[in-house]
């Protein structure tokens, strides 16, 4: 077989990947249910394109009243608020949406990769990215982490793109900012990653980076993202007092509950911090096993490996201290699949760092490929298909219960249990959804399965647990309970 025809089966190989892929993320329309935060993040979208902001019924959070959003940052909303005047407010909707965002980090590392390292590589890296199983799975439960990661993996293409043509660090400034309004809510910690850019830019051309003008303005761009969402919440949320200018800013309420909680408690942080080290410990190594001698010979201080290198460990630092801190205050299990969500970005960076040197026509080369997609094939298959673990959802087979016993007008009292999704399945059948008991409340959908409402005149219908097959913990357990006579 000559170079050639290697290179066609390959190219076409990889081609076929990437189909393989697309198709995967496009099922989970049908084979995955939207989970959690991507309720809230729907509501919100409804309510932007009903009253152009993000009022929340339920409340934010915690739901206890019916306020502005103070919590999750507002393009992914945005983003969803197209579908639902599109398509209507219905959890079909939302599978749509949420898969098709899935799509754009392919887009957007076949584009990348094309115009910084050519044709044949921009395959390599797509196809990769395409079975990549956490994105599949993020895709598959509504998450925004599709959504960050197309703006970052754009944001690094234009980095790169920079150290030739000065003038791309714009269009990184412009990617940064939405980006930011992406996933604005760890606040403080996405500054420190600006931050850490600076220095690494400083490093290399000292003090020319402040008379650097695209530069400057490229921070300006940001700041124009970073500023317009600030003054809104500060508008919104600002008590006046000089402490509570450092919170109001910042996209999320509850995310600075947690940091502050997090450091008064040191010796529940020190432990966390030790066993999430190990946690993203393992994923690295896991995600990287057939490169690291790739890794370790790529010269770290080279001017385009060092932003690779850098924006790789910022990833994995900010990931390992933030999920560090929600843990001492929400207590999931310490090596909880889902918080693997937060190293997404990292994956196109780690796999330009081990193909730009790389020989595609090797031997090596193809063999490393093929058992890294093979790997990535076979998790994408298991989490996205009801092949190895079980899909059925407890909190989704409550509310079909619900729907089927529910008449018009009725009202459902839910507690431990997230309203906005009580609301996006019951709303078209005219059932009301309320986080406060009261007389008129025919039903009680409980997550706190240990209550027992006998004494104020229900009998339990059903009890919902969470199948045996659910490492991410995408379902809530509950109990169905209904108003005596």
């Amino acid at each position: 077989m000559s170079v050639k025809d290697i290179r066609m089966d390959a190219g076409f190989a990889l081609i076929l990947v990437i189909a393989f892929g697309i198709i995967i993320r496009l099922s989970t329309i049908w084979t995955m249910q939207p989970s959690s935060d991507a309720f809230v993040y729907f509501y919100m979208g409804n309510s932007f394109l009903h009253h152009g902001e993000f009022i929340m019924p339920y409340g934010d959070y915690s739901g206890t009243s019916s306020i502005y959003s103070h919590h999750f940052p507002p393009l992914y909303p945005i983003y969803l608020s197209f579908f639902i005047a599109l398509f209507g407010y219905t959890p079909f909707t939302l599978n749509l949406a949420s898969a098709l965002s899935g799509l754009l980090p392919i887009a957007a590392a076949y584009f990348a990769t094309k115009d910084l390292y050519g044709k044949r590589k921009a395959l390599a890296v797509s196809a990769v990215i395409a079975v990549e199983p956490i994105s599949v799975a993020m895709g598959g439960i509504g998450f925004s982490e599709n959504f960050v990661n197309f703006f970052f993996i754009l944001t690094m293409w234009s980095i790169l793109r920079s150290l030739k043509d000065e003038r791309y660090i714009l269009w990184a400034g412009l990617f940064a900012g939405l980006g930011y309004l992406t996933k604005s809510s760890m606040g403080w910690f996405f500054i420190i990653a600006g931050l850490a850019g600076f220095m690494w830019r400083f490093y290399y051309v000292k003090f020319a980076v402040l008379r650097d003008r695209y530069y400057l303005a490229a921070i300006g761009i940001f700041g124009a993202f970073f500023s317009v969402w600030a003054l809104r919440n500060m508008a919104r949320f600002w008590d006046g007092t000089f402490w509570g200018l450092f919170s109001s800013w910042q996209t999320s309420a509850y995310t600075s509950y947690v940091f502050a909680t997090a450091i008064s408690r040191p010796s529940e942080l020190i432990y966390a911090l030790f066993m999430r080290l190990i946690f993203f410990a393992l994923i690295f190594f896991g995600s990287s096993m057939f490169w690291l001698k790739e890794l370790k010979k790529a010269p770290k201080l080279e001017e385009e490996n060092s932003a690779l290198f850098l924006s790789i460990f910022l990833i994995y630092l900010l990931s390992w201290i933030i999920s560090s801190m929600f843990w001492v205050v929400e207590h999931y299990p310490m090596f909880w699949a889902l918080n693997a969500r937060y190293i997404i970005p990292s994956f196109v960076p780690l796999l330009w760092l081990v193909f730009r040197y790389h020989d595609f026509e090797s031997r090596d080369f193809r063999m490393k490929l093929g058992a890294t997609v093979a790997v990535a094939v076979i998790l994408t298959v298991s989490i996205a298909t009801p092949l190895l673990f079980n899909q059925e959802r407890a909190d989704i087979q409550a509310l079909e219960d619900l729907r089927g016993m529910a008449k018009r007008g009725d009202r459902v009292y839910v507690r431990g249990f997230q309203a906005y999704e009580a609301y996006l399945y019951l709303n078209d059948i005219n059932v009301s959804v309320d986080i406060y008991i009261s007389n008129s409340d025919r039903f009680i959908l409980s997550g706190w399965t240990s209550e027992n409402y006998s004494a104020l005149g229900y009998h339990l219908v059903k009890e919902y647990r969470a199948g045996k097959g659910d490492p991410l913990r995408f379902s809530w357990e509950c109990n169905l309970w209904e108003r005596n006579g």
